[in-house]
């Protein structure tokens, strides 16, 4: 696919839809490589560039912009908040392997605090100057020097090959400049570390942030259902959406087809129907969500699999918002809503919808199964692992083999027929049988699960037990029968009884 000189949002979309290897090849195999390079947004190359693999993709590096640049080592070069030496390295490496001078322009060029914090956790600087500081003179050995002042060791950890690159990009920064040169060395040789780690920090924050990946404190908003009620967002938001023009109908691939598929089947079949400018925004907010969503899962940003996912919880919110807003499936309803609210809007409808499930199942942790002994190590798996899920700081869905985001709202439907169940039980548990702080019955191991409601629930035998004993007017704590107690809690133990215990 070779490509022609077009505008660089619809450049974008026609690389984005194709696979990573075949992505690289066309951007490669175009008339105007360096322009289709730098229309991707800089974590679309990045997660290009790692998708392809850096053999495939590395000639793509020397076309980028330094932004583009700057991003891979903002992205992947920290862990929190201190400089991962060894993913640095790795990518100087990866980009002086593509072409020597790339390493020359980051340094030169790219920001400062970074390039000084950089350069002195790798190297050591002296100064061959009597008049210098004692503590910077040259030690007696060997020790690589560009020029007759100032020389340059690597410290212990530095790769031999990222200590080549750099000092080959400071060959080229004295070439350019040798102001600059002897300015960035001296930097580096009076900078007190922590300091300039703390401004590289910031510095690169302030980067992260304008391309949607904020500090883990906002980012983790994207998790709040909001300070008002569900139904109060969602009423006002549905009012907005139905003010919404009824965009015309269009038909485009999405860019990220493949994971909205999957994900958001409403949200991918909807949203390809909406003319190029409001597809094009309504992806760009995803993206930023799902930026969001990634900072605030705590992962490594600069693994793929962290992106892949997050996108994954951003389009599975997406849908299952717009399932939310639009509750009579009126596809044309649908439309305005997607026309009519960003993003980040129609997530929040959703993820608040997920959270309102969540609220009743802390409600449930934090009242009859805290007060019943021993009550959550008894439920059985089946009850567990959705109880864990909608406990989680980030609620999954897990009635299924596979945990995930929530999508639909037949997710929801499951979980509150669950909910219900689990509510029933507690009800049943310290009501009927009066279970509380002290009182304890080992018997009841696990506890019944409760599979949909009171007449769908797998008793266990002791629970059998207690229901005949009850019918018969006797309330203590269950034993078995003898075989006249039995013949006679056998004939009182019939449907209307047992409804009305239950």
């Amino acid at each position: 696919m070779s490509l022609k000189p077009v505008n660089a949002l619809e450049l974008r979309r026609r690389l984005m839809s194709l696979p990573a290897g075949p992505r690289v090849e066309s951007m490669l195999a175009s008339t105007h490589p360096q322009e289709a390079v730098r229309s991707l947004p800089a974590q679309d190359l990045y997660l290009t560039v790692l998708e392809a693999g850096l053999d495939e993709a590395s000639p793509l590096l020397p076309l980028a912009s330094l932004p583009q640049l700057e991003f891979f080592l903002d992205i992947d070069g920290w862990d929190k908040d201190n400089l991962d030496i060894d993913r640095v390295c790795r990518w100087l490496i990866a980009f002086s392997e593509a072409d020597p001078a790339l390493v020359g322009r980051i340094i030169s060029e790219a920001d400062e605090s970074l390039v000084v914090h950089l350069v002195s956790r790798l190297v050591f600087i002296y100064k061959n100057d009597e008049s210098a500081d004692p503590r910077y003179w040259p030690p007696d050995r060997a020790v690589t020097t560009i020029d007759s002042t100032y020389q340059i060791e690597a410290k212990e950890h530095t790769p031999v090959e990222a200590f080549d690159a750099l000092h080959e990009a400071l060959k080229i920064l004295r070439a350019r400049s040798t102001h600059a040169f002897e300015a960035l060395l001296e930097q580096v040789m009076w900078s007190i570390p922590a300091e300039m780690e703390q401004q590289a920090y910031e510095s690169r924050a302030s980067r992260l942030a304008e391309k949607g990946f904020p500090e883990l404190g906002e980012s983790l908003e994207v998790w709040a259902a909001g300070a008002e009620p569900l139904r109060e967002l969602r009423a006002r938001l549905k009012q907005k959406a139905v003010q919404a023009a009824l965009p015309p109908i269009e038909n485009h691939a999405l860019p990220v087809t493949a994971a909205a598929s999957s994900s958001a089947p409403l949200l991918a079949r909807l949203g390809a129907t909406l003319p190029l400018p409001q597809q094009e925004a309504l992806l760009h907010g995803l993206v930023r969500v799902g930026n969001r969503f990634a900072v605030s899962s705590l992962s490594h940003l600069g693994d793929p699999e962290t992106h892949r996912l997050a996108l994954d919880t951003a389009l599975a919110h997406a849908n299952l918002g717009l399932a939310e807003l639009t509750e009579s499936e009126n596809e044309d309803a649908a439309r305005r809503a997607l026309a009519g609210l960003s993003a980040a809007e129609i997530v929040r409808v959703g993820t608040g919808a997920v959270q309102s499930r969540a609220y009743r199942a802390r409600r449930c942790r934090d009242g009859w199964i805290a007060r019943v002994p021993f009550a959550q190590p008894r439920l059985d798996e089946e009850l567990q692992a959705p109880l864990v899920g909608l406990l989680s700081a980030r609620p999954f869905y897990s009635l299924d083999a596979q945990p995930r985001p929530f999508r639909e709202r037949a997710d929801l439907q499951r979980v509150d027929a669950w909910l219900d169940a689990l509510e029933q039980l507690g009800a049943f548990l310290e009501q009927q049988w009066k279970l509380g702080p002290g009182c304890d019955l080992p018997e009841l191991n696990p506890l019944p699960a409760a599979r949909r409601d009171l007449e769908d629930i797998d008793w266990s035998a002791c629970l059998m037990t207690a229901l005949a004993r009850n019918a018969v007017g006797e309330a203590a704590r269950p034993a078995p029968f003898a075989a006249r107690e039995a013949a006679s809690a056998l004939n009182a133990l019939d449907a209307e009884r047992v409804s009305s215990t239950c």
